[in-house]
């Protein structure tokens, strides 16, 4: 020990192999127990039995590239954080995009950006059981703020903390000397319009078709949508989270847009056969609201994000705005 900072050298040759475990306890605490050769190997093969028992009960997906998508089921466990089932981004902060970077963030939380695609990777890869699991902790960390009225977060603890605020730790170096170390990522505080898309479209990737859906998930997803169909035409900080002021963004708007398509098509058959009001127009689809529990009284926006999205996301040459 040298400090605050332990190092070790050995030297192996083959066949050697050499066990070693790192216990953390806090400084008030007792001396850790130190582990015998035999425990520590004992623990190591009882965690490659338990890898490869999850990869043979996981062998549901037969097709093109059938070892790389097993392996993609594997990784995504292992981002898994088993009590609440939420998967990380990645499991690790401050590695910089290049050497002596600044752009090196934390991002060992859940973002609901990628929900979509997580749940498609897990149901290709046969992971049926983490899929609903990481569906319900997103529904869970998120149920209550659109309730409230407040802006749908984008992201969230691996608890549901919705509270990640940024601090520098200037006592670490980084690797490779790459400054600052960050543990928290103030993203959190953004606002990201399509995420409503995003979670929608998990919505949909995750339940089964037709199915009757428990009241406080059928409020929950009619108020994202009906959120997105109100909000789409403000500026945001977009899907690369600009630290600067709101923008239009086409891609935000394209999925407010989103959100509105699979909401309507997980509404039910029965919600399209409505008695229309009198100024109302029978070919036009059902609105987000037409999922059972929602209020038939819902003022629909005075355009379309479909239409209107591409010229309120561009400057008048035409050119996108994206960062």
């Amino acid at each position: 020990m040298s400090g605050s900072t332990a190092h070790g050298r050995f030297a192996l040759r083959a066949p050697d192999r050499l066990g070693f475990g790192l216990h953390v306890v806090p400084a008030w605490g007792s001396e850790p127990l130190r582990w015998r050769a035999g425990r520590i190997r004992r623990r190591l093969n009882d965690t490659v039995e338990g890898w490869r028992s999850w990869s043979r009960l996981h062998r549901g997906y037969v097709g093109p590239w059938q070892d790389e998508v097993a392996h993609s089921g594997r990784v995504l466990r292992a981002l898994t954080f088993a009590p609440s089932g939420a998967i990380v981004a990645a499991a690790t902060t401050s590695l910089p995009e290049c050497v002596s970077g600044t752009r090196n963030w934390d991002y060992r939380y859940t973002w609901v950006r990628d929900a979509s695609f997580t749940l498609q990777a897990l149901s290709t890869a046969a992971c049926e059981k983490e899929k609903d699991k990481f569906f319900g902790f997103l529904a869970r960390a998120a149920a209550t703020q659109l309730h409230r009225g407040v802006n749908l977060q984008i992201m969230y603890g691996i608890g549901g903390e919705r509270d990640l605020s940024e601090r520098l730790l200037p006592h670490l170096a980084g690797w490779r000397d790459s400054t600052p170390v960050r543990t928290g990522n103030d993203a959190w505080r953004q606002r990201q319009l399509d995420v409503y898309g995003e979670l929608l479209d998990a919505a949909h990737e995750t339940l089964p078709p037709r199915e009757h859906l428990d009241p406080a998930t059928r409020a929950f997803l009619v108020q994202a949508a009906d959120t997105a169909a109100r909000r789409w035409t403000e500026p945001d900080q977009g899907i690369w989270e600009r630290r600067g002021p709101s923008r239009h963004f086409l891609h935000s708007k394209l999925m407010c847009w989103v959100a509105l398509d699979r909401a309507i098509a997980m509404a039910p058959t029965s919600a399209t056969s409505r008695k229309p009001s009198a100024t109302s127009d029978s070919s036009t689809p059902p609105a987000p609201s037409a999922m059972p529990g929602s209020s038939p009284h819902r003022k629909e926006p005075s355009t379309s994000p479909r239409h209107e999205s591409a010229t309120s996301a561009c400057t008048p040459s035409g050119r996108d705005q994206r960062g």
